[in-house]
Order: C-alpha cells, then structure tokens, then sequence
C-alpha cells in the first residue's frame, strides 16, 4: 500500500479554492495545503503558488508547523526566480525578409493575396525559422517592443492546418537558452498604443492574422491571439480599460468564462452557439471566413 500524506493540497473546487499568494500578491494562483485528519486548511503560509517561473513560491507544511501542530518560527526561504527571457530585437529582424519562404505566407497570400499576406506579415512581425525550414516564428513582442517569445510552427500551404506532427517549438529552446524563465504575451500586443479602444482577442495566431486582414480598413480594432486556452490572466492586463471581445475556439465550453471581470471592459463571445454544424470541420473563427 502507498504511503498516506497527513497533508495535502487543497482539493481544486472553483475559484474559491485558490488564494492570495503571500510572495507574489497575486490572486487566485496560490493553493494552501489541508490537513486531511481534520480536513481543515493549515497554516496560511504553506502552499504553492501557479506562477511557477515568474514567483516560484513554494512553503511545504513542514516548513512551518511542528508535529504537535504547532507553528514554529521557521524561516521561509525560497530560491530566487529566474530572469525573465527577453530576445534580442535583432533576431526579428532579421527572420522578418524570408517570411515569404514559409508554409503559411503561401496560405495566406494564395486566399487572400500576397500584398494582404505581407502587409499582415510587417504588421504582426512574423518571421522565418532559420533551424525549421518552411516553418513561421510568430513573436510574441509586448507593449513595450520586448521580444518575450518565439513560437515555431510548420502549415500546410494548402489547407493551413498546422502540423500536429512538428507541434511546437520554441526559438530560445533551439538557440540552447534555457536558464532564463518564459513570461509570454498576447501575440500582437505590441502593436497597442492609446488610440487603441477596441481589441478582440482569438486562440490561435493564424486566426488573428486572417481577421486583421479581413478587418484591415476597420479603424481602431486590433485582433490578438493567446495563442492557445491554457494561460494565465495576467497576460490580459495590458487590455484592462478596453473594450475586449474573446472568441475561443469553437470547442472550448466554458473555459474562458474564467476571464469574466466585473472590474474590466471584458466580453467573453462563445460563436458556436450561432452554429447547428460547423462546415468543413471549422475549429474557429478564422476558419468561417
């Protein structure tokens, strides 16, 4: 038989169930641990925060309570964070002239045109992977022109279904720059100024390249992509103060119903109630258009 814990986390039961964290001050990322004999939390400072990389915290009960469960003054260290990856400019620059050699650029410029397709490419900064022939870097660049991410992806020209195959690489992984923490971004926040009152935010990074270009002469609209369903809200913040629509991904439920801010200007659209069936296996928005 395994061994049996006196104290475990939290079990997850809502947003209730995560807390302040006491490093970070974060809300809703730090889960406290339980004593499973009286099924009651323990002492506030043991627990572990979600933002692994960009806080770290992480108290075990034996950190701060005695057998007689008593709390000691224990000292609580931590090791400190890592830095936060920040990329060279350059290296955008110069992947950004080969765009037209990538899978993707093909896609786009054969069912929208090539000048839409570049001007798209210049306005999202899109690159080409030097390592991964073929295949589109979408940087992730924030509001402050800081290069936080590099994310490789390989298209079918035809169809522009990624390849599930290749997957995802990251740009810092094939360079061998590993000791640095990952805090991405939206992908397209940095082309946000104070003009800006109205952003809509999708999932996927090709989807937000089609409905930019779909909306290019819409003035004051700018789309963004998560880049997936599993991210942290923090990401959000650079749009608190803005009117800000999301359309996940047809299969997401109710899994951005989390973002709802009584606080913001955020809208959370779920567009595949509109729909009996989705043509041609449609996955999002951009696949409709």
């Amino acid at each position: 038989m395994g061994k049996s814990f006196r104290y475990t986390f939290e079990p997850y039961l809502g947003p209730k169930s995560k807390h302040q964290c006491p490093s970070c001050n974060k809300r809703g990322v730090f889960v406290r641990y339980m004593d499973q004999e009286t099924g009651e939390l323990i002492d506030s400072r043991a627990g572990r925060c979600d933002r692994e990389f960009s806080c770290g915290y992480w108290v075990r009960p034996s950190e701060v309570i005695t057998e007689n469960y008593r709390s000691t003054s224990t000292i609580v260290t931590k090791l400190p964070p890592k830095p936060v990856l920040i990329h060279p400019m350059e290296w955008v620059t110069t992947s950004m002239p080969h765009i037209e050699q990538t899978e993707l650029f093909v896609y786009l410029a054969n069912r929208l045109g090539v000048e839409n397709a570049r001007w798209a490419a210049k306005e999202f900064r899109l690159g080409a992977s030097g390592k991964h022939p073929g295949a589109v870097v979408f940087w992730q660049i924030d509001q402050f022109q800081r290069v936080k991410a590099g994310k490789i992806f390989h298209y079918d020209p035809e169809t522009g279904r990624r390849d599930r195959e290749f997957g995802v690489k990251w740009v810092h992984s094939t360079v061998g720059v590993n000791e640095h923490s990952l805090e991405q971004c939206l992908f397209g926040l940095h082309r946000l100024d104070d003009s800006i009152k109205r952003v809509a935010v999708v999932e996927s990074e090709k989807t937000a390249l089609i409905m930019q270009i779909k909306s290019r002469s819409e003035v004051g609209c700018l789309w963004m992509a998560t880049g997936g369903k599993s991210f942290q809200i923090e990401r959000l913040e650079p749009l608190r103060g803005r009117k800000v629509i999301f359309y996940p991904d047809f299969d997401a439920g109710d899994a951005w119903d989390k973002f709802q801010d009584p606080s913001s200007n955020w809208v959370v659209t779920q567009l595949a109630n509109d729909f009996v069936e989705l043509p041609n296996g449609a996955t999002d928005l951009g696949d409709l258009m």
